[in-house]
């Protein structure tokens, strides 16, 4: 039998992608409801990574495909496609996450996919 040493990679997960539109502060504290709370300690704790900015986009890019400026990361079509469409959701009052789930972990990707509705939470990819 073999055994493995050392560092591991799980390569049984999938990643989800989504957009879920963002309630504003200013909002929740008028109408401070038991719902616009969970709702978003529910959305920032389901992810592992979360972009709610211009910035925070431009940052995400430049980590994942390890470029010093934006313009050489959008040279690629695929990072050209995902900013182009990141942005609209962004100036559309959305939040981009994702969260990678192991394929066992049916709770969390049933949980992910029963919040789907396509208006205040979109899925953009599942991997």
């Amino acid at each position: 039998m073999k055994y493995r040493s050392g560092f591991v990679t799980n390569s049984s997960s999938s990643s989800y992608i989504v957009a879920y539109k963002k309630i504003e502060s200013a909002k929740t504290e008028k109408e401070s409801t038991f719902l616009n709370k969970l709702y978003s300690t529910l959305m920032k704790g389901l992810f592992d990574y979360r972009i709610e900015t211009e910035e925070d986009l431009v940052e995400r890019i430049l980590t994942l495909y390890g470029c010093d400026k934006l313009e050489d990361a959008l040279k690629n079509e695929y990072v050209k496609n995902y900013y182009e469409t990141t942005v609209e959701l962004i100036r559309d009052g959305y939040v981009v996450a994702e969260r990678e789930i192991d394929y066992n972990d049916f709770d969390t990707q049933g949980l992910i996919e029963s919040l789907i509705d396509d208006d205040n939470i979109i899925l953009l990819r599942e991997v």
